[in-house]
């Protein structure tokens, strides 16, 4: 059983927060994170905005996943226009969303000595997208609620062992 670090995971909860009521004049509600399973059935995502995350002591990616509506919710919040599908004239909402969390997050990070470096989300989305880490590491669901509808983060990370030469 893998033991969650909420120091972590603290600025990255907080960023979301903030960036959507900033952004999108939404309060968001956080579940309790969880541990991703391959067995697990939960929201279906339609479209993910994923930083990968690189500092000296880890590497990881962070995930920010939505469900087609909540997506489309948000991108009318943002536009004031109403959109009927994800398309690629608003999919780049999804990336944006998440740079501005991660930055958030990176900050507060760095200020607590983890060097993390600059990086640029990539867009994914699709009928119905599952995100996988290529290095088996666990996946830690922290889950959102809000008027918009129900969406969440994604984060892995791992450490990286320290080469010792004699």
């Amino acid at each position: 059983m893998h033991k969650v670090d909420m120091s972590f995971l603290r600025p990255f909860i907080d960023g979301t927060k903030h960036t959507f009521f900033i952004q999108a004049r939404v309060k968001v509600t956080e579940g309790k994170p969880y541990l991703k399973e391959k067995t697990l059935t939960g929201l279906s995502i339609h479209i993910a905005g994923v930083v990968k995350i690189f500092s000296q002591n880890f590497r990881g990616m962070i995930c920010l996943a939505f469900p087609a509506q909540t997506f489309l919710n948000l991108m009318e919040r943002l536009l004031d226009e109403k959109h009927e599908k994800i398309s690629p004239e608003i999919a780049d909402g999804a990336g944006e969303m998440m740079n501005m969390i991660f930055g958030y997050a990176k900050q507060v990070l760095n200020e607590r000595g983890h060097s993390l470096e600059k990086a640029l989300p990539e867009i994914f989305y699709g009928n119905t997208i599952e995100i996988h880490n290529k290095n088996n590491d666990p996946i830690i669901i922290l889950p959102f609620q809000s008027t918009l509808g129900d969406f969440q983060l994604e984060i892995t990370f791992n450490k990286i062992k320290e080469n010792k030469h004699v």
